[in-house]
């Protein structure tokens, strides 16, 4: 995995319902972790804080995690400001956005925590897979059930 890089590990053994379990065993381990990941990495894009949309877009799902791939992720995901940075500013004075001048070699934790663009995703928020399941706990175990079943009912 490159580095920045996230891959969040979804704690299937936790989330399963025992109608859950039984349908892992009709469908497939394997199968059956895939399809979690899918919804689980959909629902989780909802907090992923989007400016251009490429964080969102990133993140997909393997049999054994979801995983958001762009180099900025891991910084994104916790969401604290490391320095030295300078402003960049608009045509108009403002400060628009920050960078770390060239030559600086070592970064540190400012301690301050980022404010994601609400106009891109209100719901943005750090650690967003923690904050989905905080939320959205019960709607995705709902959704994961469903698809299971869909997926058996094939194969009865």
């Amino acid at each position: 995995m490159k580095k920045g890089h996230i891959r969040v590990k979804v704690p299937v053994d936790q989330l399963r319902t025992e109608l859950q379990k039984e349908l892992v065993t009709i469908v497939g381990d394997r199968k059956a972790k895939l399809e979690t990941n899918k919804i689980f990495c959909e629902m989780c894009n909802k907090y992923v804080p989007r400016e251009t949309g490429a964080l969102q877009e990133s993140g997909h799902a393997t049999e054994v995690s979801v995983i958001w791939d762009t180099p900025y992720a891991h910084y994104m995901y916790e969401g604290i400001i490391y320095g030295p940075n300078s402003p960049i500013y608009d045509e108009n004075g403002i400060a628009v956005a920050w960078y770390s001048p060239p030559g600086e070699k070592t970064k540190y934790n400012t301690g301050r925590r980022m404010k994601y663009h609400v106009n891109g995703n209100p719901l943005a928020a750090r650690h967003w897979d923690k904050v989905m399941l905080n939320r959205d706990r019960r709607v995705f175990n709902y959704r994961v059930s469903r698809k299971l079943q869909k997926i058996a009912g094939g194969k009865k």
